[in-house]
This record gives structure tokens, sequence and C-alpha cells, in this order.
């Protein structure tokens, strides 16, 4: 019995992973450990899912919960590009004034969630994912992103990502998802799907 759930969770896994084509990596934020109190700095990494046509952000998590991917289409990205033009604004007038604040930016919800628990890959019932300023300083502020996740198949697992991004890693992560960087992305996922289909 033990065996035939593991083969059924490791094709769910698979299924769930299928026709994604990494396109983009070097991204970075800091994972906070609501457990530990501690904060390690992790990956972020994109995916282009070229069945579904979406892109899929891998956030790698301090959390039993690791990695976090959040899968977004393009109106959700652009929603995302949003947020970090208001993140951009903000800082800039907290800067200028010299004062620090915490405030929520906005909240999104995405296509689909997916996290890994231990082995074992789930989709999440929880989609939401909130975005907010919050000054480290007078000078420095930092864009602090939050999802629960909670398993779709195991009421028992669940748990939470909390990513911080100072501004040097919002900026990057902007320069990622630009219209034009999506469009390369896809481009290049879609030729090397197309390469790997001619073996049969």
């Amino acid at each position: 019995m033990k065996r035939i759930v593991a083969v059924i969770l490791l094709v769910m896994s698979l299924t769930l992973l299928a026709k994604e084509v990494k396109v983009k990596s070097g991204l970075t934020h800091l994972s906070y450990s609501s457990t530990l109190e501690k904060v390690i700095e992790k990956n972020i990494s994109i995916n282009y899912d070229t069945d579904k046509d979406m892109f899929c952000f891998y956030f790698e998590s301090f959390d039993m919960c690791d990695p976090v991917d959040f899968e977004c289409d393009s109106v959700t990205i652009d929603s995302l590009r949003t947020i970090i033009k208001k993140y951009k604004e903000w800082n800039k007038q907290a800067s200028t004034e010299q004062v620090e604040i915490q405030k929520e930016i906005a909240s999104l919800i995405v296509n689909d969630t997916y996290f890994k628990y231990g082995d074992s890959w789930h989709s999440s019932s929880l989609r939401v994912i909130f975005f907010e300023f919050r000054s480290l300083s007078k000078d420095k502020h930092a864009l602090r992103i939050s999802s629960d996740v909670k398993s779709t198949s195991n009421q028992f697992i669940d748990g939470e990502l909390i990513s911080i991004l100072t501004w040097k890693e919002v900026i990057a992560l902007e320069n990622a998802i630009q219209p034009s960087e999506l469009a390369k992305y896809k481009a290049e996922a879609l030729k090397k799907v197309n390469i790997e289909d001619t073996f049969k």
C-alpha cells in the first residue's frame, strides 16, 4: 500500500512540473522562518509552462514548505509590476522625508500555487500573496512578500512563505519580468520543447 501511495505521489509531482522550462535564475530574496526567527538568503527562479502558457515563480523557503511555486499569467504579472512601481514610489517618498513606515501595498491572487513538503508536491487551496512596504531604517526600505499555503489533499500539511526583498532585489525582479524579457523567455522555452519533441 505504501508503495502504491509513493508511486501516486511521484506521478503527481511529475505532472505538476510537466512541460516547465527554467528560464531565469540568479534572483535572490531573504526568507524568514517564524519558528526559528531567522532570515537566510534564498533563490528565486522563473520557469515557463508551455502547456499552461504561464510563468512559474519558485521561491526557495526557510520553512518546511520549500520551494513555493506561484503560477502567473500575463495579467497577474502586470499587477505585480504595478505593485513594484508603488513600492518604488513609496521608497522614494520615505527616504526623502526620512520616515519609517509599515503599510500594505496590495494583495494578489495568483492562478495556482504549489509547494513541496518533504519529497512530495502539493497543490495549495490558498492562492493569495500579500505585499507590504516595510522600513528597515529611514534610508532603507524593503518589500515584504507573504503567503500561506495549505494542501488540497492533506488538511494537516500547511505552511507559510515570508520573503523580504531589499531595493536591489526588487529591481532585479522588476527587470526580470519586463514584457520584453518575458517574451524572450517564452521563445527560448518553446524552442527547447520543440527540439525535445523531435526526439521520438
